[in-house]
């Protein structure tokens, strides 16, 4: 790993934990085993280097989107989805060396970070494209799974797209206020029962 991939992990992971006001870069700087100066050969401030991060969180929840849109059938894209959203937050935390204690903080970090990209990330930078992406890829999903005869064909495309990311938001809440001991289990009989109700 490169000094500038190095000072991105450890800048991520003092972003998450402590949130980027809190976070210095000293501190970064100290994490990493290098000087203040050694950030500033890289990166010209501390925004600068969270909208590295950023992007790299970007792009892995893009990533999260292309497994959807490689399922080869709605069905599995809705049994799928929960197990490859956990892949794509193990390879979050593997990237960031978080220990088990921060894994379980997870979805309150990334609370955090979603907050602090609103208030501190560049104008142009569009936080909630993840979701709209989601939302066009569902609906064309849809559309295909009733011209193949997978579901029935008076649903309508909108409603069922806008369920299906309201029950994703609902499990991600769960994690985060911690309401319920196996959220993960809880998104799957969630989704269970929404194609028992739409399949042909």
């Amino acid at each position: 790993m490169s000094t500038k991939e190095k000072i991105v992990q450890n800048a991520a992971k003092l972003f998450l934990t402590k949130g980027y006001k809190q976070t210095s870069l000293n501190e970064i700087a100290e994490k990493t085993g290098i000087t203040k100066g050694g950030i500033y050969h890289h990166f010209k401030d501390k925004n600068e280097l969270f909208v590295e991060m950023a992007e790299y969180f970007k792009s892995k929840f893009s990533s999260l989107l292309t497994k959807m849109e490689q399922e080869s059938s709605l069905e599995d894209l809705l049994k799928n989805y929960f197990e490859n959203s956990e892949i794509v937050m193990q390879e979050i935390a593997e990237y960031l060396e978080l220990t088990l204690k921060d894994i379980k903080h997870f979805s309150e970090f990334q609370s955090r970070f979603t907050l602090d990209a609103i208030q501190y990330g560049p104008e142009d930078m569009d936080f909630t494209m993840h979701t709209k992406s989601m939302y066009s890829l569902l609906k064309k999903k849809i559309e295909l799974a009733k011209k193949n005869g997978e579901i029935l064909e008076d649903i309508d495309t909108k409603e069922i797209s806008l369920e299906i990311i309201a029950i994703i938001e609902g499990y991600s809440n769960l994690r985060r206020l911690k309401l319920m001991d196996d959220s993960y289990e809880y998104g799957n009989k969630c989704f269970e029962r929404l194609w028992n109700r739409i399949k042909k």
